[in-house]
This record gives structure tokens, sequence and C-alpha cells, in this order.
């Protein structure tokens, strides 16, 4: 998130515990009141809460943006092993599948990024090569739905 912080919100959350419990204002709050005036308290809590509310909403869009992005690169990588290989994408998955249980536990894991790097695996087809749930976390946090 962005600054969100403004000297007229410090201003306007010292002056309400000024109010409430009487605790004394810091000269720097005591020189903003004196050049500017007594903040609106109810409106600089207000103006701080719609920022944050932006703020989040920004996040989730650019979230969803690149959540589409992810789908996008992952069908058009799905295109290029369809046809590259000649093969459908099933008997594809069932190589996947095949060739991650011939491996050990680091080699797995190793196949698992090597897939989501090269191919742009979302999360989702990951789990189902690897036959069980992952950390998203460890895989870009993607919420990528897989189409049929």
């Amino acid at each position: 998130m962005s600054n969100l912080l403004t000297s007229r919100l410090l201003a306007a959350i010292d002056w309400d515990e000024y109010q409430r419990n009487g605790r004394e204002l810091p000269p720097s709050t005591v020189d903003w009141i004196e050049q500017n005036g007594k903040p609106n308290i109810k409106f600089e809590f207000k103006a701080i809460q719609k920022a944050v509310e932006w703020e989040v909403k920004l996040e989730r869009l650019e979230s969803k943006r690149r959540e589409q992005e992810l789908k996008i690169a992952f069908e058009r990588e799905q295109a290029k092993l369809i046809s590259k290989r000649k093969k459908s994408w099933i008997v594809l998955m069932r190589n996947f599948r095949k060739k991650y249980a011939s491996l050990d536990a680091g080699g797995q894991e190793a196949y698992l990024h090597m897939l989501r790097e090269k191919y742009s695996f979302p999360l989702k087809s990951l789990e189902s090569v690897a036959g069980k749930k992952l950390n998203g976390e460890d895989y870009g946090n993607d919420t990528t739905e897989v189409l049929p």
C-alpha cells in the first residue's frame, strides 16, 4: 500500500487522543494546528477509511489481472505442448504424472517447479500432477482455474 499517513491525519489522531484521553499534544502537532487550524477528526478518519478501501480494491483488481495473465499464458503453453507432441492433453498429463511418480522427493519438487516455470502450469494443474494438495505460496500463490 502506498503511504496513507498524511500530516493532516497524524494531527487528527493526536487531536482525537488529546480530546478523549487528555494526552499532551506533540510539538509538531501544535505547530500544525497553529498553521492549519484544528483538524476535522471525522473527515480525516473517513478519508483514511476510503483510501484503505481503495487500496484494497486496487490490490484485488491487480490480483485478478495477474490471474488472467497466468491463465492466458498457461493456455498458450498448453496449446504449444499439444501441437508439439501431437498428443491430447489427457495423455500429456498422464505422462507428467508418470514422470513425477518416478522421481524422488527432491526431484518431484524440482519437477513441479519446472512445470510451473517452463509451461506456466497453474497450481490446480500442479496438484493434479502431484496427486495432492500443494502449498500455494511455494508456487507463486496462483489461484488460476484450469479449463477442462
